[in-house]
């Protein structure tokens, strides 16, 4: 941004400021009787001067932010019955947001017009307006016809649809778990995997720059933890057309060029990246452009700010509950050990937690911390050897019931508050320590997965060596006997059939040409496993279905499940 465009704005600043508020004076005295003409049409008045304003100083995000205000305040009609109150509201927080960007413009003297997307696609969606890319204010200087593409995969022309039709499967598993609302990660692990593979396939024609910089721009919402929101999933969504298309036709449709605007946001979420490293660099310097001022979290803690205090209070209040529990049981297990006879800090933790969980709404749990405070009060002054054993368990207990009720929460996103007909905290408890022995089985599958794909890699480096994967059949069956117990039959027995390709293929002496593509094959099954364990973890009743494009690679090896 250049110095006379912040000149500009300092001088007009106080006077744009003004007819702001004024606009937004004249928006409460509507939304207060939406028969007041006089009021809408001040506000409208007032729009229509600030969007010139905005315009003659150049500045390129504000001035379509403040448009788009205008054109939904045109759309009010006074006296209408039914006025929208959605539209009311989003007005209401546009006049809070515009001139808190521009006081952040002068303040840090860098224009982010990223920064006024998420509003500016709120007041596109009431107008039936198309979303705004990411990538609206980001330009990349040019697009080349295609990336490098190393480790190809040689495939003769009538194999490539039916593989193609495979990875594609892979990807919409991972795409519809996104759209879903899932936890993204795993989803969009495999969806990355599935262009990874397109891309060895493809070879070098202009259609692969599409899955090459598809699967970087995921790669960069992996590792950013990035918000999958609704323009992130409509360009996800585009990249399955294409897909479809080369299902569809062939090879011959790996001619076709890329839309530039899509190939464009892709590059955009690789340069928000918070780690440029020197591939990502690379890859950045292909297109001419070099990484955002701020990274993808940065960008996200300053669109909070500008909309006020931030909306996660919830998960807020869980880390200092989780923290003040800590605390509580350490002195707990402090003071059995130690023989204490005063307990003030302890009960002053115990108070703590009692308020937050009172304020959340687990009232019978607050409650029951209560009481057991009051057993705790008897007993000051007194050694903790001489008290009742069960007096102290039960304390134990009832942290244990809220620790449970904790876990419930980050597993499921809500609380069960206990009743008389439900279960007892004793089986609650219990439940909950099920629960987490459930989840150490499926964490050691996923080490041991992790495991197998790291001696692939090695077996591949060392020109096949069969040293490196001597121990993925063990692993194989430690994975498998941990889904029996859980009763994943059907993960377990697509474990058996990948025992017997490590087996029948991978050991022996005697190792088939095509042995790197039908590693590649194998991987998928490797990413579909993983995929569908980390559905477990969030649901243990994950759809087995997922597993089809295990099942479906292993046909692919000659392996029947």
């Amino acid at each position: 941004m250049q110095k006379t465009t912040i000149s500009s704005l300092a001088l007009v600043r106080d006077e744009l400021v003004a007819t702001i508020e004024d606009s937004a004076k004249g928006l409460e005295q509507f939304i207060g009787d939406n028969s007041n003409a006089e009021a809408l049409q001040s506000c409208v008045d007032g729009l229509t001067q600030i969007t010139g304003t905005l315009k003659l100083i150049q500045l390129q995000g504000p001035y379509e932010f403040s448009d788009h205000i205008l054109a939904l305040g045109k759309e009010l009609t006074p006296g209408a019955d039914g006025v929208s109150e959605e539209a009311l509201s989003v007005l209401t927080t546009s006049f809070f947001v515009l001139p808190r960007y521009l006081e952040y413009l002068e303040t840090t003297k860098v224009d982010l017009p990223e920064l006024l997307i998420p509003p500016i696609n709120e007041i596109r969606a009431l107008l039936n307006r198309p979303h705004l890319k990411e990538s609206h204010y980001f330009s990349v200087q040019q697009i080349p016809r295609c990336l490098p593409v190393s480790n190809t995969s040689t495939l003769l022309g009538e194999d490539f649809s039916p593989v193609a039709r495979r990875l594609r499967h892979m990807y919409q598993v991972g795409l519809l778990a996104v759209l879903q609302g899932k936890p993204p990660k795993s989803a969009l692990a495999m969806m990355k995997r599935a262009l990874e593979r397109i891309t060895t396939i493809s070879g070098e024609y202009p259609l692969t720059l599409l899955w090459q910089t598809g699967a970087e721009g995921l790669q960069s919402l992996i590792e950013s933890n990035a918000e999958i929101h609704k323009s992130r999933k409509l360009a996800l969504s585009a990249i399955d057309r294409y897909l479809r298309k080369i299902q569809q036709e062939g090879m011959p449709a790996l001619e076709t060029k890329p839309p530039e605007d899509l190939v464009t946001e892709f590059v955009f979420w690789v340069a928000m990246s918070g780690d440029i490293n020197a591939p990502k660099a690379d890859f950045l310097s292909k297109f001419g452009v070099e990484k955002m001022p701020l990274t993808e979290e940065e960008l996200h803690t300053q669109m909070e700010a500008l909309k006020g205090p931030s909306a996660q209070t919830v998960q807020s209040v869980m880390a200092v509950l989780k923290e003040e529990l800590n605390t509580s049981k350490d002195m707990l297990e402090t003071s059995a050990q130690a023989g204490a006879s005063e307990f003030g800090e302890l009960l002053s933790a115990l108070g703590k937690i009692a308020e937050i969980l009172a304020v959340i709404g687990l009232t019978q749990h607050s409650q029951d911390l209560k009481s057991q405070m009051k057993v705790i009060q008897s007993w000051d002054g007194k050694a903790i050897e001489s008290m009742d054993t069960k007096a102290l368990t039960a304390v134990a207990d009832t942290l244990l019931h809220v620790e449970s009720a904790i876990s419930r929460f980050e597993t499921s996103g809500s609380f069960i508050q206990p009743t008389q007909a439900g279960q007892t905290a004793v089986q609650d408890i219990a439940d909950t320590q099920l629960m987490e022995a459930e989840n150490i089985v499926l964490k050691e599958a996923e080490s041991g997965l992790a495991l197998i794909k790291r001696a692939l890699s090695s077996f591949v480096e060392s020109n096949y060596d069969i040293g490196h994967i001597k121990n993925v059949s063990t692993i194989l069956q430690t994975i498998r006997g941990g889904m029996t117990v859980l009763h994943l039959h059907r993960g377990a027995k697509v474990i058996v059939a990948c025992e017997r390709f490590v087996q029948d293929v991978l050991m022996t002496d005697d190792h088939p040409a095509v042995l790197q593509q039908l590693l590649e094959t194998f991987a998928d099954t490797i990413i579909s496993l993983e995929y569908y364990i980390d559905a477990v973890k969030a649901d243990r009743e994950a759809d087995d279905n997922i597993l089809q494009i295990a099942e479906e690679s292993l046909i692919a090896l000659g392996i029947s499940p």
